[in-house]
């Protein structure tokens, strides 16, 4: 094989192999920045199921609390049970 068929050769195969791994940095940019993006994202959503869930639980607590004893009032018009509601 002539040297200059060899050096075109080469050159060609270097190119190509230059070109597909600068295509793979590029895409692992690309992936990174998605990467870091959801990553934010899940952040986010992670704070604000904490908020909801301290939410949450704070408005069972305020609930149990709160919550309404049930008196019995036999006299009730008609039969019907009449439940008077007092808070504890």
């Amino acid at each position: 094989m002539p040297a200059e068929n060899l050096s075109g050769l080469l050159g060609g195969v270097s190119k190509k192999s230059t070109g597909e791994i600068d295509s793979l940095i590029g895409e692992f940019g690309r992936l990174r920045g998605t990467q870091q993006t959801d990553g934010e994202r899940i952040q986010r959503e992670i704070e604000e199921y904490a908020s909801l869930s301290q939410q949450v639980m704070q408005l069972t607590k305020t609930i149990s609390e709160s919550v309404l004893c049930c008196d019995y009032a036999p006299s009730s018009p008609a039969g019907r049970c009449l439940l008077t509601w007092t808070a504890n």
